[in-house]
């Protein structure tokens, strides 16, 4: 009976000193009728190797899964047609959308590539209101009686006539009760690349304001 005493002591001294070392260590035991297979087996992976496995993490960087693209990791073309492109309208490109905008004046935008145009600031899309309001050039590609995307254009949709040039007091004229007017529209988003390269031969003496590079603009189907 002594005999048996001991070695029930010596089990349970053994068990206290083991729980005490893991808390030193900052392990945190759960009872194991409470643990799933999966759980025991991190458990396992974590006493072995003392390496979390990545299963259980909150976050995986992007070298520790080869699929994970990095950023700047080339693309081929092709994968822009088999993924969706998410534009600034917060769709993917292509998706039509309700959209209110205020029209807004090119020279506003303080950059060379607009002087002469007319942008949308758009302020809802499928009348949700955005947080952060894009800015993008448009297109008509249907033509529109109320819409303008440049100085002749707006010219012309108010005056019923071509200008070959235009002074700015002519513009300031114009553009009175066009920009800053808030318009309801039937858009969708496209993209494009434009620009020259960056790295050009020498024999190619040009000058660019804006290198190669991808953008997106609107495309008008109909104004509400």
């Amino acid at each position: 009976m002594y005999k048996i005493a001991c070695i029930v002591l010596s089990i349970v001294v053994l068990i206290l000193i083991a729980l005490l070392y893991q808390q030193s260590k900052g392990i945190s035991v759960e009872p194991i009728n409470s643990r799933t297979p999966g759980k025991i087996d991190e458990a396992r992976h974590v006493i072995k190797t003392g390496v979390e496995p990545i299963s259980s993490r909150t976050q995986v960087k992007t070298e520790e899964v080869p699929h994970i693209m990095k950023t700047g990791e080339p693309i081929h073309v092709d994968m822009l047609n088999q993924h969706d492109v998410i534009g600034k309208l917060g769709l993917p490109l292509g998706h039509t959308a309700d959209i209110e905008a205020e029209i807004v004046s090119g020279e506003s935008m303080k950059m060379k590539e607009y002087w002469g145009r007319y942008l949308l600031k758009v302020s809802s899309v499928n009348g949700v209101p955005l947080r952060t309001q894009p800015i993008l050039t448009f297109q008509l590609p249907f033509g529109n009686g109320k819409l303008a995307n440049d100085h002749f254009k707006l010219y012309e949709m108010k005056k019923g006539k071509r200008a070959s040039s235009l002074s700015n007091l002519e513009i300031k004229e114009i553009e009175k009760g066009y920009v800053g007017s808030v318009v309801k529209l039937i858009v969708y988003e496209a993209g494009e690349f434009y620009g020259l390269p960056k790295v050009l031969p020498p024999e190619v003496d040009v000058w660019a304001d804006r290198g190669f590079h991808f953008s997106t603009y609107l495309e008008v189907l109909f104004q509400r």
